[in-house]
């Protein structure tokens, strides 16, 4: 039950912080002139965020395959797979931390800046401890 309520929990809070985000886009605050915030440049969707979408699937996919070799016995295919997955979700981490380093905007430039930094960090946050739990787990 502790476990419902922990996933329950999480949900609820990435709920909370795409609401912000839809709220703010659907009913814009006039004090900063719209949504995205005014003269804010954003990070282009089609470089950086879409290497990153790219590493997480395949991060997931080898630790899915890692699984399906261990269920057949195959040992060494399991072992490389996670290796493999690990290695994404570090490439994943490195490129996001490039991602922040090159952000035109901080989380003082609007409600659009900070919904994005919280999100993103707790995402980060989020494959991080997912990460150290795949290093423990590898032997």
């Amino acid at each position: 039950m502790r476990f419902y309520l922990f996933l329950f929990s999480e949900t609820m809070l990435f709920w909370r912080f795409f609401w912000a985000f839809f709220h703010n886009h659907l009913s814009p605050d006039l004090l900063h002139r719209g949504f995205p915030n005014w003269r804010l440049r954003c990070v282009d969707a089609w470089s950086v965020p879409l290497v990153n979408t790219t590493m997480l699937i395949l991060s997931g996919f080898m630790l899915t395959f890692s699984h399906h070799c261990l269920h057949n016995g195959f040992m060494f295919g399991s072992h490389q797979s996670m290796l493999l997955s690990i290695k994404y979700a570090l490439l994943f981490m490195h490129l996001q931390y490039m991602e922040y380093m090159w952000c035109p905007f901080s989380m003082q430039n609007g409600v659009f800046a900070s919904v994005f930094y919280i999100r993103t960090g707790f995402h980060r946050a989020h494959v991080i401890i997912g990460t150290l739990f795949l290093c423990v787990n590898y032997r």
